[in-house]
This record gives structure tokens, C-alpha cells and sequence, in this order.
């Protein structure tokens, strides 16, 4: 059996977190449920990834005139 100290430290954490759990759901119904948001997908991708790698730069030798 847990001494009383520990039940209530245990019963508070748990309201704490119920809490928690309903203000995180009311923040989510308030501001994010309702919106929706067309994606394209290449400015997601672009987004997540970053930009496309530039492709090399290969100097382009000048011939010599001794060969």
C-alpha cells in the first residue's frame, strides 16, 4: 500500500495531466480542426527537404596550343 504522501502526489500528477490533456484538445478544436489547407506537394517536399541540389561545376579547360 502506498503511504499517503505518494497517493496524493500520484493523484495530483494524474490531475495535472488530465488537465493538460483537455486544454491541449480545446487549443486544437479553437485553432487547427477547422482550417484546412491546400498542400502542394512539390512546395511540401521542397519544404521538408529543401532545395534541389545545384549540379556540379565542371571548369571547362582552355586546349593548348603546344599539344
Amino acid at each position: 500500500m502506498l503511504p499517503l504522501t505518494d497517493r496524493r502526489l500520484l493523484r495530483d500528477i494524474i490531475i495535472i495531466l488530465v488537465i493538460k490533456l483537455i486544454a491541449i484538445m480545446v487549443i486544437w478544436q479553437l485553432f487547427v480542426d477547422d482550417h484546412r489547407v491546400a498542400v502542394d506537394d512539390a512546395k511540401a517536399t521542397s519544404a521538408v527537404l529543401g532545395p534541389p541540389p545545384m549540379p556540379p561545376v565542371i571548369p571547362m579547360r582552355e586546349p593548348r596550343d603546344d599539344q
